[in-house]
């Protein structure tokens, strides 16, 4: 299908990201670890991606059923709609016809159908029921963690085929927990295996993580995990050995972090910003979306293994500059009086040998200027003052302490 074309590095935005976000650049709600990261990955997601999705629902069915006016029409995302930064999903039609060349049975009615099981939001819509929200999900994920792999747990005809519904009535929750838990069991697997057909990144607030745990193979695409490793890399070289500074809420990607710095407290300038930055990093995410398509097309082990050796080695290339400065050898005078060739035939090495990296490097398009705005980034302290200057409230240190102690449970899973 024509619009699934080279279509390698597109995003879909779950509709609580977007709630999040006005909500606390608003002020209708306090920024809590949903927004927090929803934030971040908002940025981060407008400028590496080619085409991010929004508000599904209306898109493939237009009865009103998606977001509010309130949330898509907010002159925030409103800029981003008009300069094509956000766009809406394909039509009903496009997706079904390519999910049926595909050979599946599933359709866009299917994923509608449990993506809305239940109306309400992942997301909570003050500080108390957000932190009610992680610390009831640490406590599925400490003792009943299958609970979240259920898509049917409110039949209590038959509670010994569930003993995940059993086990949840016995400890506190009731029939209407369950009934919301299943629901976002269900619109969490209809994201994941709707992304997962059309290939799409999927962007989700944490309180919706545990939800995917049994979802259809839950996994990044090939574009995001080739920034990714362009990200492991700079962040292990640039983290000073000294200083460090540890922060409950969490880190803030380079991007973000100049984003944020740019917009300096001011919602209007974010939006500029993010637009600013999404074209300065254009050829970056071209390369990005040219992995996907290489990738996909590889015949060869090989073939793959040299997509990721060359990505590997001009990452490795600029990161050896900050290594060179900590590591510097400096000319002894002596030695040069000794043998004044010596220093000439050292700088004609070194120019050949920087020649030799910058063809490396220049091998990934746009990886330069992004390894210069990664290395120009604000510190991670400065970023959260940014961040502080953007929102209106910040939801308490002990809403933030809970989202933690979630992630430590998800993180148990992951490496079980």
């Amino acid at each position: 299908m024509e619009f699934r074309q080279g279509k390698h590095n597109n995003a879909l935005l779950q509709d609580e990201v977007l709630i999040e976000l006005v909500l606390s650049l608003r002020g209708g709600k306090p920024a809590g670890p949903d927004a927090f990261h929803a934030l971040n990955n908002f940025i981060e997601c407008c400028i590496i991606h080619n085409e991010v999705w929004v508000d599904p629902v209306e898109s493939l069915f237009g009865d009103g059923g998606g977001l509010s006016s309130e949330i898509l029409g907010d002159p925030f995302i409103q800029s981003l709609l008009s300069e094509g930064v956000l766009k809406n999903c394909p039509s009903h039609d496009e997706v079904d016809g390519y999910l049926k060349s595909l050979g599946s049975e599933y359709d866009c009615l299917d994923f509608i159908t449990d993506l809305r099981w239940h109306m309400r939001a992942m997301c909570a819509l003050n500080s108390e029921d957000e932190a009610r929200y992680f610390q009831d999900k640490t406590r599925f994920l400490n003792q009943c963690p299958k609970i979240f792999e259920r898509a049917e747990l409110i039949d209590s005809s038959d509670r010994a085929s569930c003993p995940e519904a059993a086990w949840a009535l016995g400890n506190g929750f009731t029939e209407d927990d369950l009934v919301t838990l299943e629901g976002w069991n269900r619109s969490a697997g209809a994201l994941t295996r709707f992304t997962s057909y059309l290939d799409l990144n999927l962007y989700v607030v944490p309180s919706a993580v545990p939800h995917q745990i049994g979802g259809v193979s839950v996994r990044n695409r090939v574009a995001r995990e080739a920034y990714e490793r362009i990200v492991l890399e700079f962040d292990q070289v640039l983290e000073p050995d000294i200083g460090k500074t540890e922060f409950t809420m969490g880190k803030f990607p380079a991007l973000s972090a100049i984003v944020l710095a740019e917009a300096n407290g001011n919602i209007e300038a974010l939006a500029a910003s993010i637009i600013r930055n999404r074209k300065k990093y254009s050829e970056l995410r071209a390369y990005l979306s040219e992995v996907g398509a290489m990738w996909g097309k590889a015949q060869t082990k090989i073939d793959r293994i040299s997509l990721q050796s060359q990505l590997d080695n001009a990452v490795k290339s600029l990161s050896l500059e900050v290594n060179a400065q900590k590591d510097r050898v400096w000319y002894k005078a002596w030695d040069v009086l000794k043998n004044p060739t010596k220093i000439i035939q050292a700088s004609g090495d070194v120019l050949v040998k920087k020649g030799r990296e910058e063809a490396v490097v220049g091998q990934v398009k746009g990886l330069r200027a992004f390894w210069k705005g990664y290395k120009n980034s604000p510190l991670t302290e400065v970023s959260f003052e940014h961040f502080y200057n953007l929102v209106p409230r910040v939801a308490s240190e002990s809403v933030f302490e809970k989202a933690g102690e979630m992630e430590h449970y998800i993180d148990l899973m992951i490496k079980k």
